[in-house]
């Protein structure tokens, strides 16, 4: 076995060579095209230096990421019509013909291949401005390692999910000749076709189009060439200890120790050895032992079913001939659990099925029937606490809460038949009914204003917020002004109101759960509009300006006693 420092320094240098590129998120550009009048283009604006960039068929859209192998943009191929993703390579690949060379062989290789799971190359074009190689577009621009730092730590199922689909195509890669040998969370491609990001792993794992496709084949190699290849190196954390100890024996069960790693990372959010924080710790763990399954860090609550950990074990070996043999017995023991996960859901179900529907049902409606008894009961003791219907707020200041700046006055008007009438002067501060009402009521009472001034009567809620007030003033003495809000908002009235000051104004407030309907001597005026749902609410009369404000038969009723 080489020398473990050499092993190390390799790794070091190839990891300064092979950085990932990083997408970024944080800035959308609208870019406008012949077809459309804008869209949004995920990523950065392009530079000044990028706009020189020529590349044959493509109009460069803008700029997804940048890293030590190159840039990525977005590109629309205008031949075809159709968003491709383009990546220049590092100026430093540019002079090295034999590698430009293989790569432009190998693009076209991958190119003839069609798989759902593995992201397509189009082309490959040299020119002037340096080399671009040509793949397809994957909407979204999120990759599985984005799921871990949205969602935290995959369920099972979710994982085994993942794991099949990233498992067909690296099987179909291989059977063209080709491994991948830098496997991780970071290369596997979400497809997600839509311009809001996910709100939970749901929205994505349960999507009908959901795909995951591998990327990033940079340092991949046909499985003849793999002894011209033995400085190329992957992730550390994820690559295969046979990778640092003896690259030339490297095959296919490389992708699979990835592929293993990858899953480990999504179930726990940590990598293989991560306990180890010193890096050359954590390679010498990696290159002598095996993956110690049984202390995975797990979220609190979760376990591994005994199947998923068998097969982990055997992808996590150190020993590649411990590993499964093809790609076809690993597709046989993960599609066997993916099928029994399958069925002992559907089993559960059948097995917890009618009776627990049964017993939910039954729970429900009893839950409902009680719910309902109570809420009728509640309803029947808050409307027990407050006046009458046929008694007016106006026949006992026991109703009111008086203002700090005074008392009203409460006397019998003679010139109305003694009705009982409340009185307030000039200079009294706010006074409110001291009972708080539910929806669907109406407010409605007799109101003189005398004198010149203003005044302000508003139905507030608990907190004392206004959610429906009418200033109303009186300049001359024939005529009242009015100005209503509903919350914030002003609502058109017509005024002035013909009102001599001897007479009346019937005003009525009918209260429903996110509207109120103001009526002025049994007239609809308007309709004020509530953001949101009425809860509880009370009636008060603002700062008197005026002469006086003289108030009587102020009385609730519910909407269903009056219509």
């Amino acid at each position: 076995m080489p020398d473990f420092e050499q092993h190390t320094a390799r790794i070091g240098l190839s990891q300064q060579a092979q950085q990932d590129v990083h997408p970024v998120r944080e800035v959308t550009k609208v870019v406008k095209n012949q077809r459309k009048l804008s869209r949004i283009a995920p990523g950065l604006p392009l530079s000044s230096e990028d706009l020189k960039l020529k590349v044959s068929g493509c109009t460069l859209l803008s700029v997804l990421g940048r890293g030590g192998m190159g840039v990525v943009y977005l590109a629309r191929q205008t031949n075809l019509d159709r968003y491709v993703a383009v990546k220049m390579l590092n100026s430093k690949y540019i002079d090295d013909h034999e590698f430009v060379t293989r790569l432009t062989e190998e693009a076209r290789i991958m190119g003839a291949m069609s798989h759902p799971n593995v992201v397509g190359c189009h082309d490959v074009i040299r020119n002037k401005s340096g080399v671009f190689i040509i793949m397809e577009y994957i909407p979204g621009r999120l990759t599985v390692k984005d799921l871990i730092t949205r969602f935290g730590p995959l369920p099972e199922r979710y994982v085994v999910r993942i794991m099949r689909q990233v498992l067909h195509g690296l099987a179909f890669v291989y059977e063209k000749g080709f491994l991948h040998k830098d496997l991780k969370p970071d290369n596997l491609l979400v497809f997600w076709d839509s311009h809001q990001p996910p709100r939970s792993l749901e929205d994505v794992l349960e999507d009908p189009n959901f795909r995951v496709c591998i990327c990033d084949f940079g340092i991949s190699a046909r499985k003849q060439d793999l002894r011209t290849k033995l400085t190329d190196f992957g992730n550390p954390d994820f690559i295969a200890p046979e990778q640092i100890t003896a690259p030339e024996k490297v095959d296919f069960r490389a992708d699979m120790y990835a592929l293993g790693a990858t899953s480990y990372f999504l179930l726990t959010g940590a990598v293989p050895f991560g306990e180890f924080e010193d890096p050359q710790e954590r390679l010498r763990q990696k290159i002598t032992l095996d993956c110690p399954l049984d202390a995975m860090p797990m979220p609190k609550g979760k376990v591994l079913s005994d199947g998923f950990k068998r097969i982990l074990r055997k992808l996590l070996a150190v020993d590649p001939d411990e590993r499964f043999d093809s790609y076809a017995a690993f597709r046989d023991r993960l599609e066997r659990l993916y099928q029994f996960q399958q069925t002992r859901t559907s089993r559960l179900w059948g097995l917890l099925g009618q009776h627990l529907l049964n017993w939910l049902l039954a729970s429900v409606i009893g839950l409902l029937i009680a719910v309902c008894i109570g809420m009728f009961c509640f309803t029947q003791y808050w409307r027990s606490q407050i006046a009458p219907s046929d008694e007016s707020f106006c026949s006992s200041l026991h109703f009111w809460q008086n203002s700090p700046n005074g008392t009203w006055q409460l006397f019998p008007d003679a010139t109305a038949n003694n009705i009982p009438t409340l009185l307030g002067k000039r200079g009294l501060g706010d006074m409110s009914l001291n009972t708080y009402f539910l929806p669907r009521q109406i407010l409605h009472g007799d109101f003189r204003f005398l004198g010149l001034g203003s005044t302000t009567l508003s139905i507030v809620d608990v907190s004392g917020t206004s959610l429906f007030k009418i200033v109303v003033s009186r300049n001359d003495s024939n005529f009242v002004h009015l100005q209503v809000f509903a919350e914030r908002r002003e609502i058109y009235v017509p005024s002035p109101i013909p009102l001599k000051t001897a007479e009346w104004l019937i005003i009525s407030w009918e209260i429903q759960e996110q509207k109120v309907i103001l009526r002025l001597n049994g007239e609809a005026t308007c309709i004020g509009h509530l953001d949101h749902k009425l809860g509880t609410w009370t009636f008060r009369v603002d700062d008197i300006n005026l002469g006086t404000l003289q108030i009587r038969r102020l009385m609730l009723n519910s909407l269903k006693s009056l219509y």
